[in-house]
């Protein structure tokens, strides 16, 4: 994916709000196989982490009431993109779904306590090292490597303004910043748009809604 274009060159096509470990890979991948290129996921940001100063100065806008995110800014922070699936996009998945109101609006769901113990196992293990070493590593990259900087000052920006908890120590604000975020998809999202779905649920709902042909492959990988 090439870094920041210049503003929308492709239509906003899905919007699928789910945070990460819903099944938020497998849908990426569901998706291109069906047709939705591309598709921003956080591996996307990972990839070109060009795109995260704008990236923070959303959060800024939204969670800190710094400035403002526009249309225009969306169109140009992914106007490559058919289609997004979590975070850093999910964090904006009313917004996204009130600019683009042609586009198609998956909620992507999972059970509260799975959710926790996915995060709990993958993703927080990777950031929160325990062990000196592992600390090191990450200082030690952090000096030589500009994608990592821009990294790091993403994670920052992310922890002090969108989840604002320790998701290793403070299970019960980690269910309520979930729960929060499914409320808002709801609350700001009309119910005849949105389409609820678990990637369990496999290929036909999902294709039905999108309006577009059943795969012959099996069902999408579950993460």
């Amino acid at each position: 994916m090439a870094s920041q274009t210049q503003g929308r060159i492709v239509p906003m096509r899905v919007i699928v709000c789910g945070v990460h470990r819903t099944g938020t890979l497998s849908i990426r991948n569901a998706l291109w196989r069906l047709g939705f290129h591309d598709c921003y996921h956080m591996q996307s940001l990972i990839k070109d982490p060009s795109r995260a100063p704008e990236w923070i100065r959303a959060f800024e806008a939204k969670y800190a009431n710094q400035g403002s995110f526009s249309r225009d800014d969306w169109d140009r922070l992914l106007g490559d993109c058919q289609a997004v699936c979590d975070v850093p996009a999910a964090f904006f998945g009313a917004e996204l779904a009130e600019l683009y109101p042609d586009a198609k609006v998956v909620i992507l769901n999972r059970d509260p306590e799975k959710w926790y113990e996915s995060v709990l196992n993958s993703i927080y293990l990777l950031t929160s090292p325990k062990d000196v070493w592992g600390k090191l590593s990450m200082i030690y990259c952090f000096l030589l490597d500009s994608n990592i900087q821009y990294m790091a000052k993403y994670s920052k920006s992310m922890k002090s303004l969108v989840q604002k908890y320790d998701h290793g120590n403070e299970k019960e604000k980690a269910l309520e910043w979930y729960k929060a975020q499914y409320d808002e998809f709801r609350e700001r999202i009309p119910e005849e748009r949105r389409f609820e779905y678990t990637i369990t649920d496999g290929w036909e709902p999902l294709c039905k809604y999108l309006e577009v042909p059943v795969p012959k492959v099996e069902d999408p990988e579950t993460e």
